[in-house]
């Protein structure tokens, strides 16, 4: 271990014996960023296991909030934090600013141990002691100086950084030498790639090391940043125009303001310099545009007069004070004639063929959760859903459109705690339903009787799946609503009233299972009839064997028509235990033929569509009908790529995530599988597959299957977005990796 100065301590490899003197036998809580608790669980867990509590929090910038502030606040006060209690934040940027912030902020300030785990956090965001959080998608806009007292920068922790999250520190670093010290870019310089840098774990230690050594020397005169700190804030007006407004990391956006800034004072030839740095590393992000009027809402602002940071052609900073709307239109200018110049890169997500190895944690079945979610909000009493190991995407959607009507939900200890007993109806409000169509199509019906008037709203794509089932009902019962020529934004005004239902069967059972949750409630009997081929009947079970355990009675004749008795009133009988999803389990299930050390949890029976293709699997069935299971057809393509087989009554797929028959026809094509499409059947043919750039369509079976077939083939796979797989298996990259999975974001 070495010291950097008396509080900031540079390690490799050894953070408990270093962290143990620094705690004493003082109580302490950590606050912890999930990928890095989940990635390290054996190397942190003594830590862990002797906190008196531990936060685990997402590092988005969305989770830099006030709400975080107050949630973290509410812990605090929960064990009766006192002055004496250490508060010990582990993570990146988001997480060092956000605890610390809060450590600032309680009982006037409480004992702060930082331990940064990305190469900007190490160098920039755990030192100098600006905490704070965004407000009006504003950077940084509320907060506080305040230092933690002591900083542990244990270089084992970039390990596992992605090629991109290491790269964007490194921008931090390129500032820091053009600042003050250019030996740092001659270094950069001379280094041919990311790899090579990486591997030099001496040159990497010296960069971090002289980077906060550069930030230490500014910043002993002008702590509150008043002068001359503000050199540390070269490149920040531009980038803080840009980091918010796109999907990139903080030293991405300051790529762009480094380069922008250079060529508008004429620094031709150290911009150069930079912009072949910065390609090399692969750090300028695709954007579309700079809304570079957000230098107005820059800190360093006087009325119309902002002090901007410059440098000269010696490599020496200095402050100018200069018009705003000025030089809003010399960054304009200057960006609009460069930007055609700046090798911008989409992100690309790279898996490589491993073995996977460990124990696999399966989430409870969201096709479950959504249902006695429901259920219990219509119970309007306390249920405790138990065994919920985690929750994905679509879960968290659910439960956030029925908490807007006052239903309390708690999560804790693997339990979802549900108080319904102070539901209220409201007059307006707008309900975003984010990418879950299930979460849409099955709370509907409920959500238009509780709300007088009612807006939903969407993304991706969801804004383009099919609510035609609904809306030919609207019309047929007089409710109003209006749409534009999408699906979504619909609002609708009125609600279901019992009558004789038709509606076809063909497209989605999730239409007919909102109704049969709401149906029950009204004051007459109700009656559906099924028009087409009922298709996803295993779905439609489960939602049968939800009511029944509500005390919902369901006539079902043969899944031809349901007769629904009025003036029923739904019982909570308090817990609930919820089984494995084996839609997640499937995937995993495919994995383990090829990856022989995985450990998955016992299958139990389950009237889960999944539950039965995986026993048709092991079968090795070569012709599969999707009429009850469409969902699996992505891994079922993958599956008969190897023996040949058939999947029919395959239309279906098209009003999926995606239009999901296109994308396994591209994903086959670009797979280099044999196939034969003809009328409602996807003929596959024994091949050998090749690796790829896959496009996922941002579906999450599809970007799933291009993984799972680049494991089980051993073939290397890319993909253009990783985000919608969080939709079913949430934090999945976190699990592939802690399974010994080979992936890079680059």
């Amino acid at each position: 271990m070495s010291s950097i100065n008396n509080n900031i301590h540079l390690i490799n490899n050894n953070l408990e014996t270093t962290l143990k003197p620094l705690i004493g036998n003082s109580a302490y809580l950590v606050i912890i960023d999930y990928n890095v608790k989940y990635l390290y669980p054996d190397y942190l867990n003594q830590i862990i296991l002797n906190a008196q509590e531990v936060i685990t929090i997402n590092s988005t910038e969305s989770n830099k909030s006030e709400a975080s502030i107050n949630m973290i606040h509410q812990v605090f006060f929960d064990n009766q934090v006192d002055r004496q209690t250490t508060i010990i934040a582990c993570g990146g940027g988001i997480i060092t600013d956000l605890v610390g912030y809060a450590a600032a902020t309680y009982l006037r300030g409480l004992p702060l141990i930082s331990i940064p785990t990305t190469v900007m956090a190490m160098m920039d965001s755990s030192i100098g002691g600006k905490v704070g959080v965004n407000k009006y998608g504003i950077k940084n806009l509320i907060g506080t100086f305040y230092d933690a007292q002591d900083i542990i920068i244990d270089l084992s922790f970039l390990k596992t950084l992605t090629s991109r999250l290491f790269s964007e520190g490194l921008v931090e670093i390129i500032k820091c030498g053009l600042i003050s010290n250019h030996e740092i870019i001659d270094a950069l310089t001379k280094i041919k790639d990311i790899t090579e840098l990486r591997n030099n774990e001496a040159l990497v230690a010296y960069l971090i090391k002289e980077a906060i050594n550069i930030k230490l020397n500014i910043i002993k005169d002008d702590y509150l940043d008043h002068h001359h700190r503000h050199f540390l804030n070269y490149g920040h007006s531009i980038a803080h125009c840009i980091e918010l407004d796109y999907d990139i990391y903080h030293g991405e956006a300051l790529a762009f303001g480094l380069l922008i800034n250079l060529m508008s004072n004429d620094n031709v030839c150290i911009f150069n310099t930079i912009k072949a740095i910065l390609t090399k590393f692969n750090t300028l992000r695709v954007i579309n545009d700079i809304d570079f009027n957000k230098i107005k809402q820059d800190k360093k602002r006087n009325k119309q007069i902002i002090k901007e940071i410059f440098i000269d052609n010696n490599f020496q900073p200095y402050l100018k004070e200069v018009n705003i709307n000025n030089l809003i239109l010399q960054y304009e200018k200057t960006y609009h004639k460069i930007k055609n110049t700046l090798p911008m890169k989409a992100t690309q997500f790279y898996f490589y063929p491993s073995l996977l190895q460990g124990e696999v944690k399966i989430l409870p079945a969201k096709s479950y959760v959504h249902r006695y979610l429901l259920a219990a909000f219509l119970a309007k009493d306390i249920t405790v859903l138990k065994n919920i190991t985690g929750l994905n995407d679509d879960m968290l959607t659910t439960i956030k459109a029925l908490k807007a009507f006052n239903m309390h939900i708690t999560y804790q200890n693997n339990e979802l705690i549900i108080d319904a007993t102070k539901i209220r109806t409201l007059e307006n409000i707008t309900l975003n339903m984010h990418e879950s169509a299930s979460s849409l199509r099955i709370l509907l019906p409920t959500l238009m009787a509780y709300a007088h008037n009612l807006t939903i709203t969407g993304e991706n794509n969801l804004v383009n799946r099919p609510l035609d089932v609904y809306l030919k009902l609207f019309k047929e019962q007089d409710i109003t609503f209006h749409k534009e020529a999408s699906t979504l934004p619909i609002s609708i005004s009125g609600s279901f009233k019992a009558s004789h239902y038709t509606i076809d069967g063909s497209v989605s059972s999730q239409f007919l299972s909102g109704l049969l949750f709401y149906l029950p409630t009204l004051n007459e009997t109700s009656v559906i009839s099924i028009k087409n081929k009922q298709v996803s009947k295993p779905y439609l079970d489960l939602t049968l064997q939800v009511l029944k355990e509500f005390n919902i009675k369901i006539i079902n004749m043969n899944y031809q028509q349901f007769i629904i008795k009025p003036q029923q009133t739904y019982q909570s009988q308090k817990e609930y235990n919820l089984e494995l999803d084996y839609s997640s389990y499937l995937n995993f299930e495919i994995l383990k033929r090829y990856n022989p050390d995985l450990i998955l949890p016992p299958k139990q029976p389950s009237l889960q569509a999944d539950s039965y293709i995986i026993d048709k699997i092991i079968n090795k069935t070569t012709i599969y009908d999707l009429t009850n299971y469409i969902d699996s057809a992505p891994l079922l393509a993958l599956i008969l790529a190897q023996q040949g087989g058939k999947l029919i009554n395959i239309n279906p797929l098209q009003y999926k995530e995606s239009n999901r028959l296109d994308a396994i026809i591209d994903l086959l094509t670009n797979l280099k599988i044999g196939y034969e499409l003809k009328d409602n059947e996807l003929l596959i043919k024994p091949s050998q597959p090749q690796g790829h750039t896959f496009n996922t369509y941002h579906d999450h079976r599809i970007a799933l299957a291009i993984i799972i077939a680049g494991n089980i083939f051993k073939i290397p796979v890319v993909i253009n977005e990783i985000t919608s797989i969080n939709k079913s298996i949430s934090h999945f990259l976190e699990l592939f990796i802690k399974l010994k999975g080979v992936y890079d974001e680059k």
